[in-house]
């Protein structure tokens, strides 16, 4: 009994380790307007149009965040933006395509051409900004 006990958790174990690796999501549904965190816990984010960090306002995106955009998109700072990773924890910015960054968040299917997104752009009100350990795939400018 107690074999036949270890033999289906050694069973559970191994389906566990080849279990698709989940990942929790956020979608930016609306232009940041007060000062904005985010974290490891809601990464990737995702910005399926583009949105504004508003006059005045700072983003701040935490280490090993992912940021994922949609084709041709924009995330339009006329704030702040402090995106300051590390050697170990790169901030990366890439398409809702890419399931290699941040798990599959776009068609399901990861044999699909990755469609680029457009970038981050600073407009003339923004703000003295920090980025550091940032990594962009897939926009015209990577």
């Amino acid at each position: 009994m107690r074999l036949q006990k270890l033999i289906i958790l050694f069973s559970f174990i191994i389906f566990l380790s080849f279990a698709p690796k989940v990942f929790a999501s956020t979608i930016v549904i609306a232009d940041i307007t007060t000062d904005t965190t985010w974290d490891l816990a809601g990464s990737p984010y995702i910005i399926q149009n583009d949105k504004h960090v508003a006059s005045g306002v700072t983003l701040t995106i935490d280490p090993g965040v992912v940021v994922k955009l949609s084709q041709g998109n924009l995330l339009w700072i006329d704030g702040k933006l402090l995106a300051e990773g590390n050697a170990d924890n790169k901030i990366v910015f890439t398409s809702i395509d890419d399931d290699s960054y941040g798990g599959d968040t776009g068609d399901g299917d990861s044999s699909t051409a990755i469609r680029g997104w457009y970038g981050v752009i600073f407009t003339q009100t923004a703000t003295p900004s920090i980025l550091k350990y940032i990594v962009e795939i897939y926009t015209p400018q990577s």
